[in-house]
């Protein structure tokens, strides 16, 4: 089964990405989960894991996208030494390109509230975000007036084997940032 199979699998079982433009407490952890699992487990087994190296070799892969509900992303952390680290990104920016395409807003299985969230969805403008980019480039996007104060957002993540789903969004007045691991 290929990643984007994979993928088409967990949306037909269940609908991804449906809660990602609302606050966390909205969010179905199981989706996510199982969507940044998949997406993981796709770009790890391209070939053997390398070796993790210290905090300053880390660098992000995956996609953003902003709206007027805040900044979102579906991100990888990776290690510059190991020599699999453009592969294991690339996997993981294809398995998540490969669901937000397939993704069908119009199926007549969801509900209407779902149906809304997907068209937002593809409808944003995502960028992807290449292997070997900066913690902190990406990271500034999601400092919030809580705990995420660090521009480096890779101190909030693990490597190796670890995709997260983040989100800051308005809540209450103040930004909040949420980081979920797969």
């Amino acid at each position: 089964m290929s990643i984007n199979d994979n993928f088409r699998y967990y949306y037909d079982r269940k609908t991804i990405l449906l809660n990602i433009f609302f606050p966390i407490t909205y969010i179905n952890q199981e989706i996510m989960s199982k969507l940044l699992k998949a997406a993981v487990i796709g770009a790890t087994t391209l070939l053997a894991a390398g070796q993790a190296y210290a905090q300053p070799g880390s660098r992000v892969c995956g996609w953003f996208a902003t709206n007027q509900m805040g900044n979102f992303a579906f991100v990888y952390e990776s290690r510059e030494k190991d020599v699999s680290d453009k592969q294991q990104c690339n996997g993981f920016i294809d398995a998540i390109a490969g669901t937000i395409v397939g993704m069908n807003p119009a199926d007549p299985k969801l509900d209407q509230q779902t149906k809304a969230k997907l068209t937002m969805l593809k409808s944003m403008t995502w960028q992807k975000v290449g292997h070997g980019t900066k913690c902190e480039s990406l990271g500034e996007k999601f400092v919030d007036d809580g705990k995420y104060k660090s521009k480096d957002m890779c101190d909030n993540m693990g490597a190796k084997g670890k995709g997260y789903f983040v989100s800051t969004t308005m809540q209450g007045g103040k930004k909040v940032t949420v980081y979920t691991q797969n």
